[in-house]
C-alpha cells in the first residue's frame, strides 16, 4: 500500500536494523510492553519470530513495515491482528495498532499508516468493526485514534492483562 508519504509493505529480515532503532527506545516500549531491545542480534531473533508467526496468520492480517517514500527510512510498523485476552489467547475482535520510532513522532505517520490499514480492513477484509486498544497514559495514541475518527468506548480489562481505553472504527 502507498499513501501520500508512506509505503506500507511486508516486513523482511532486512528490517532488523531499522526495527532496532525503534524498539531499543525505552520511550517507545513504555506503551507497547516489553523491555527495550538490547542488541541487533536480539532484534533479528524477535523479527524472525514475528515473521514465523505472521506466516501462520490469516491472509490480510499481520504486521507491516512503514517507510517514508522520500528516503525509504523505516519509521515504524502498523498492525492488524486479533488481540489477546488476559491469558494470551487471541480473541475474535480485530485490532489496529501502530509502533513508530521516537524520531518519527509528531509527523502524522501513525495516522496516515493506520488510515491505510483501516481502509484495507474495510475494503479487502470486509470487517464491520476494528478496534484500537490504547493505554490510558498514551496520549499520543489516543490522539491518533481520535484523528482516525474512532469512537471512544471507555475503559476495558478484556485485553493484554491491563486496563486500556477501547476505540472503535466502523
Amino acid at each position: 500500500m502507498t499513501t501520500a508519504r508512506l509505503r506500507i509493505r511486508d516486513l523482511t529480515p532486512a528490517d532488523a536494523e531499522g526495527l532496532f532503532a525503534i524498539y531499543s527506545s525505552a520511550e517507545v516500549r513504555q506503551f507497547i510492553g516489553g523491555r527495550p531491545t538490547q542488541t541487533i542480534e536480539e532484534q533479528r531473533e524477535q523479527l524472525a519470530a514475528t515473521l514465523e508467526r505472521q506466516s501462520r496468520e490469516q491472509p490480510g492480517y499481520g504486521r507491516w513495515a512503514v517507510e517514508r517514500l522520500a528516503d525509504g527510512l523505516l519509521v515504524g510498523i502498523v498492525i492488524l491482528k486479533h488481540p489477546p485476552d488476559a491469558e494470551g489467547r487471541p480473541l475474535p475482535e480485530v485490532e489496529v495498532g501502530w509502533h513508530l520510532g521516537r524520531f518519527a513522532w509528531g509527523n502524522g505517520y501513525a495516522t496516515e499508516a493506520a488510515r491505510a490499514i483501516l481502509d484495507h480492513a474495510r475494503s479487502t477484509l470486509k470487517l464491520p468493526i476494528i478496534y484500537a486498544i490504547v493505554l490510558p497514559e498514551n496520549v499520543r495514541s489516543i490522539r491518533v485514534a481520535e484523528r482516525l475518527g474512532m469512537k471512544p468506548l471507555g475503559r476495558t480489562m478484556r485485553y493484554y492483562r491491563e486496563e486500556a481505553l477501547l476505540f472503535a472504527a466502523d
